[in-house]
């Protein structure tokens, strides 16, 4: 794919979004390997980590050592002998054709939310807004071209887009919605990354030597049987994968810590379950959290463990964490983590009981069961 956008006439800008590891202990070291020196090797020219690469900052550093691919994040800070900070450069300008493009990384919320860091989370978090607005009046006047490397949900890109003034192109990934072409917000270029390596998304721009924008456009190129695969490449996953099946790892190797079940947040579900989704929207299970803030309970754990998502359980719902992503009663509520039902596990029943977990007779003294899941149930009956 890379190679055959360099056939044309136009200098080529590479940027990852993150999130892109592999994070099984036996996988770690082969896999990762490849993986890094394959965006070296086509000329990355930053990345802005995401949930999986932080929660394994150590690690994935590590990974890094030796390789020339630039980093930039900025509304990350980490606790460094007493000193918050940031994890990376917060902005980078890099050069093509003798036009400066700004680059500004940043995490959302709902990705900062999904970070799985065994004994806390070390990092300090920013609004992305506000990170952005920021640094981009330096990068402004240094650049002819102003970049967003958003790591954020869907509705986070758009706020990007739609609320900070002086930015040209928002590039938006994490576990996205597809969409086929990129779009114009007010006089932002927002193009939106597929998942799960299904897509490449390119956007074009034409501009001027005074850093114009005259004509832009977008697209997510589908990586199908249509686009042959490169030989080379294939033979050196196999060697990777051959090489993780055997490892054998010692007592001083870092890996990282072996992943267990946790949740992902609706908007993962909804890739698979757009029917069942938009139903669950309209319901109150959606607006749980809404509705008791409204009543000025939303900071009372009692209450606002039935309100959300995995409260307490790993992945779940932490307000330190950016618990947005899975506020409201969310799909894994009732049906189970997902990791658990991506691997094909047994999803919980839907009975009384589950419900009573949190409808209580003090909660819910008017509460019957039959009335409640005719409420809730999807097109076809719960199981």
């Amino acid at each position: 794919m890379v190679d055959s956008l360099r056939v044309g006439a136009f200098p080529l800008l590479i940027l990852d979004l993150g999130d892109l590891i592999e994070v099984a202990p036996r996988r770690w070291g082969p896999v990762n390997e490849l993986l890094i020196e394959r965006l070296e090797r086509e000329g990355v020219a930053a990345m802005t980590p995401g949930p999986r690469e932080l929660a394994h900052w150590e690690e994935f550093q590590a990974l890094l050592a030796g390789h020339a691919l630039p980093l930039v994040n900025a509304n990350l800070t980490q606790l460094i002998d007493g000193e918050q900070r940031p994890i990376a450069p917060r902005s980078l300008i890099v050069e093509r054709a003798g036009l400066r493009v700004g680059l500004i990384g940043v995490l959302g919320e709902s990705a900062f939310g999904a970070i799985q860091m065994p004994g806390g989370i070390p990092y300090t978090y920013q609004d992305p807004l506000a990170a952005i607005a920021e640094v981009l009046p330096t990068i402004r006047d240094s650049a002819e071209i102003v970049v967003v490397m958003a790591c954020v949900g869907n509705e986070e890109g758009f706020r990007i887009a739609r609320q900070v003034e002086g930015i040209d192109v928002v590039l938006s990934g994490y576990r996205p919605i597809p969409t086929t072409y990129a779009m114009p917000v007010g006089e932002v270029i927002l193009n939106r990354s597929g998942s799960h390596g299904q897509s490449f998304s390119a956007t074009r721009l034409i501009v001027s030597p005074d850093g114009e924008i005259l004509d832009w456009g977008g697209r997510q190129i589908v990586l199908d049987v249509a686009l042959p695969e490169d030989s080379l490449v294939v033979a050196q996953v196999g060697e990777a994968e051959r090489a993780a099946r055997g490892v054998l790892r010692s007592s001083t190797t870092r890996a990282p810590v072996s992943s267990q079940d946790h949740y992902l947040g609706q908007s993962v579900c909804r890739r698979c379950h757009v029917a069942e989704s938009e139903q669950w929207s309209a319901t109150a299970h959606a607006h749980a959290l809404t509705t008791l803030r409204d009543e000025g309970r939303g900071g009372d754990p009692a209450c606002v463990r039935c309100h959300v998502t995995g409260y307490g359980r790993p992945g779940g719902y932490h307000p330190g964490r950016g618990g947005g992503a899975l506020a409201g009663v969310q799909c894994e509520a009732c049906h189970g983590v997902g990791t658990r039902h991506v691997r094909g596990g047994d999803a919980p029943r839907i009975t009384e009981a589950l419900c009573r977990r949190c409808h209580t007779s003090e909660w819910s003294p008017a509460w019957g069961y039959a009335e409640a899941l005719a409420a809730v149930r999807h097109t076809a009956p719960a199981p």
